[in-house]
């Protein structure tokens, strides 16, 4: 008999973005801070501010940053068919088809997921979503964990190498009838780069743009730099950052998690274990790319920490470990960001 007392939670933000605008002395005018929240996209929170902007180009540039984050939320939907365009659940449900020609923005999701893939070892597996389908299963009751024999049936269709990509044709073709794909590791961060290039071409330089704990900040808020908060996984802040022109994802074992015979499982799975990854209680990166700090953040999660450093240094992310015990680790270009 299963406890009454399971049960499956998602808590607050890892990243949480800290808006204290100091007191404008004399007359001098502080910018108008706009602020819009959207609750459609990639089945998270989402919310975009900015200051320096009056009502019509905040609201041109809201219209315009949520059509462009609609149109990846779409593509990497696994869940939903749209019609007239060839999405991720076109892919994962394609019956005998073996091959597509994808947009430019899921070809690219794609090909990330094969770089990272590479470079972690497999501990980014985008051909891991029959895995993952049973733990989301699970994570939607709340009250059980995927069987052992399911897990390890699924486990045999998460090969990579069976599938290949044709950047000149922009295709997929994929080899294993038994693959399906979870692009929940990329999307968020490499649709953060596509707001951020978006947003620039419409002259929005200060602001704040953080999905659902995915944050990207441009420019500066009144009084400085942006003050975003990480979450200890105990509660509470843990550390603060003062950031700049630069993209903040935390991966951690709190933010999307279910309690099940009185142990509690989260949702980032190892590859190699088809279980819950156990190194760490957080892994928070820094980096220019919102799309590298989002891959490197699952990536790492996952990986020992002296092969973690090696990834994270090839493209200059600054990382954050905090491990079960609470102690913390960290690059030593991070502390510079600690305010």
């Amino acid at each position: 008999m299963r406890p009454a007392r399971n049960r499956a939670r998602i808590l607050s933000f890892a990243l949480v973005l800290l808006l204290l605008v100091p007191f404008a002395a004399g007359c001098a005018r502080t910018p108008e801070r706009r602020s819009v929240t959207y609750f459609d996209l990639f089945d998270t929170q989402t919310e975009f501010t900015a200051y320096g902007l009056d009502r019509e180009a905040f609201d041109k540039a809201a219209r315009e940053l949520h059509a462009e984050l609609f149109r990846w939320h779409t593509l990497a939907d696994p869940y939903h068919a749209y019609e007239g365009l060839v999405n991720l659940y076109a892919i994962n449900e394609r019956g005998e088809k073996t091959e597509f020609e994808l947009e430019p923005e899921l070809f690219s999701l794609f090909e990330l997921g094969r770089t990272f893939y590479d470079e972690s070892g497999g501990k980014l597996n985008v051909a891991m979503g029959s895995v993952l389908s049973l733990w989301h299963d699970c994570f939607k009751s709340g009250d059980r964990i995927p069987e052992t024999e399911a897990l390890e049936q699924a486990g045999g269709h998460i090969g990579f190498s069976s599938v290949s990509l044709d950047a000149q044709k922009r295709t997929i073709r994929i080899g294993d009838s038994g693959v399906r794909f979870d692009l929940g590791a990329l999307t968020k961060g490499a649709a953060a780069d596509a707001a951020g290039k978006l947003l620039s071409g419409l002259g929005v330089k200060d602001y704040a743009l953080n999905l659902g704990g995915n944050v990207l900040v441009s420019g500066k808020k009144p009084g400085g730099n942006w003050a975003i908060g990480v979450q200890n996984p105990k509660g509470g802040i843990l550390t603060r950052l003062s950031l700049c022109d630069i993209s903040a994802v935390t991966s951690g074992d709190y933010q999307r998690c279910m309690t099940v015979d009185g142990r509690t499982y989260h949702h980032i799975i190892d590859p190699d274990t088809y279980a819950p990854a156990s190194l760490y209680r957080s892994v928070t990166v820094l980096c220019a790319s919102s799309a590298l700090a989002d891959a490197l953040s699952t990536s790492l999660f996952c990986m020992e920490k002296t092969q973690g450093r090696t990834l994270a240094e090839k493209y200059g992310a600054e990382v954050l470990w905090v491990y079960a015990d609470g102690h913390t680790e960290r690059t030593e270009g991070f502390a510079a960001y600690e305010a």
